[in-house]
């Protein structure tokens, strides 16, 4: 189950129907094999149409304030947002 932050940053990427992949840990619980990172990620399509709809979405989820544009959202660009979190330990790995 995804926390609420996780939902309504996809529901907001959803109503703005931005062209997103949900990538890393939180894909793999999605297929029955949970990793458990502590965040989620995202692999947006980088089409100037889509990248706006992203800002967009961004902005309704509330990183509006941030001043982002779509050059910061660059092929193969690395952004992150919202406070790190440790990942969580996992019981059969430590």
């Amino acid at each position: 189950m995804l926390n609420r932050d996780f939902k309504e940053s996809a529901e907001s990427l959803n109503a703005r129907a931005v062209e997103y992949l949900v990538v890393g840990g939180e894909s793999l619980a999605g297929h029955g094999h949970p990793r458990y990172t502590g965040d989620i990620d995202f692999w947006v399509r980088t089409a100037a149409d889509n990248l706006v709809r992203r800002l967009d979405a961004l902005k309704d989820f509330g990183f509006g304030s941030l001043g982002l544009d779509v050059s910061d959202f660059d092929t193969d660009t690395v952004v992150q947002l919202g406070q790190p979190t440790p990942a969580h330990r996992h019981p059969d790995r430590d």
